[in-house]
């Protein structure tokens, strides 16, 4: 086949000799081109695997655990306890003034603290210098932010105690 045009007639039939080829070379190797091998191949099955068997373990009974465990007396399961918070300011005994409680607050670079209002855990009237009150605490808490607010707008007295013998000092 000549892809020259030796005469002056315009051929439209060889760009159709070129593309027939392509496409079928095309779809048979879409196809896969054929097996590669004999049938005698062909016909062969897989094996079935082999039977595993799993033996599994007798899992015990988690209430005849528990009822052969050995606990101490004093042993307390809670992570609750009441602890007592005790402000004594002198100082204010002709003032009025109200304390706040916060379990969580942050230290800001002036070294005021900063307390998150929605973690205040106690709060009330300080009477003739003295605040006492009782409440429950999370055994993870060592420490708590105390504020004393004089009814002056002046700023508050700020303290931080830690916990000693589930009891708060100022």
């Amino acid at each position: 086949m000549s892809l020259l045009n030796t005469t002056d007639k315009q051929t439209k039939q060889w760009p159709f000799n070129l593309i027939f080829p392509c496409l079928w070379a095309g779809m048979i190797s879409a196809c896969g081109g054929g097996g590669g091998g004999s049938d005698s191949e062909s016909n062969v099955t897989p094996t079935p695997a082999e039977n595993i068997i799993i033996e599994q373990e007798e899992t015990p009974d988690p209430v005849s655990e528990l009822k052969s465990l050995v606990i101490d007396d004093d042993f307390s399961f809670t992570t609750k306890t009441q602890v007592s918070l005790t402000v004594t300011l002198d100082e204010y005994a002709g003032q009025r003034a109200y304390v706040s409680l916060y379990s969580d607050y942050r230290q800001l670079p002036s070294g005021e603290y900063y307390p998150i209002a929605d973690s205040r855990v106690v709060a009330g009237n300080l009477q003739q210098g003295q605040f006492n009150q009782e409440f429950t605490h999370l055994s993870q808490q060592p420490t708590y932010l105390a504020e004393v607010w004089l009814y002056d707008l002046s700023p508050p007295q700020q303290r931080e105690l830690t916990l000693n013998e589930n009891t708060l000092s100022w």
